[in-house]
């Protein structure tokens, strides 16, 4: 049976000097922050973000907007 391994990410909707605020966490039990993307149209743009966790080998499977943040739920198969 497959196993999966699992990442959120929180995307905040405001910004610290043009660049959102990101705080993740995973299935492991690791956490942090990123600052690696920056804003559209004033709001937080996640897709180079995305790109890159796609290439990694993480799927999107959920996204859950709250008024200040949004969470994104991924997962890939656990090595």
């Amino acid at each position: 049976m497959q196993s999966w391994e699992y990442l959120e990410i929180e995307v905040g909707a405001f910004s610290r000097g043009g660049k959102s605020h990101t705080k993740w966490t995973d299935s492991m039990g690791r956490s942090g922050e990123l600052q690696q993307f920056g804003l559209l149209d004033g709001h937080p743009n996640p897709a180079p973000l995305l790109n890159e966790l796609g290439a990694q080998g993480w799927e999107l499977v959920a996204v859950v907007g709250q008024v200040h943040y949004q969470q994104l739920y991924l997962k890939r198969p656990r090595a």
